[in-house]
C-alpha cells in the first residue's frame, strides 16, 4: 500500500476514535430531564441531565456531612422540586430557567436553612456546551 494511503487511513481511524469518545462522554447530545442515580455529578452533561443547584449539607460545628438532610428548591414563579441525593449532596432537578431560585434545607435536630435570590446557572453556549451548576454549602445549626 502507498504511504499516503496508510497515513489517510490512520487519520480516519483516529477521527473515529475521537468521535466515539465524544459520543460516549455525552457532550453535544440532546438533554434529558434527569440523570441516572449512579452518575457522578462531575459526569452529568447534557446527554445525562444536569443539576442547576448542588448543595453540600454539613453540621456548622463539626463540619461533618448531615446524612438525614432533605430539601426543596423553587423559582420565583413558585415552580418547585424536591431535592434528591446524588454523590452525598442534595441536587435540584428543576429544568433550566433564567431567574432566581430559593432553597430550603431541613434535617431532624437542626434549624431550617434557607437561601434565596440564588441566580440561575450560566446558560449553555458554544464555548460551554455543558450547563453549569450553582454550588453552595448549607451549614446547619443544631436546634436550641
Amino acid at each position: 500500500m502507498k504511504p499516503h494511503l496508510i497515513l489517510k487511513m490512520r487519520r480516519l481511524v483516529l477521527l473515529g476514535i475521537i468521535a466515539t469518545s465524544a459520543a460516549a462522554a455525552g457532550c453535544g447530545s440532546e438533554s434529558s430531564d434527569t440523570a441516572a442515580p449512579d452518575v457522578p455529578i462531575e459526569a452529568a452533561c447534557p446527554a445525562l441531565g444536569y443539576f442547576p443547584i448542588v448543595v453540600t449539607v454539613i453540621d456548622a460545628v463539626t463540619r461533618q456531612p448531615v446524612a438525614n438532610a432533605t430539601g426543596r428548591a423553587w423559582y420565583e414563579d413558585m415552580t418547585t422540586a424536591e431535592l434528591v441525593t446524588r454523590d452525598g449532596r442534595l441536587v435540584s432537578t428543576l429544568p433550566p430557567k433564567s431567574g432566581l431560585y430559593a432553597v430550603l434545607i431541613q434535617a431532624s435536630g437542626y434549624e431550617d436553612w434557607t437561601q434565596d435570590r440564588i441566580p440561575s446557572p450560566p446558560p449553555v453556549t458554544a464555548e460551554a456546551p455543558c450547563p453549569g451548576s450553582v454550588e453552595m454549602v448549607a451549614e446547619l445549626v443544631l436546634e436550641a
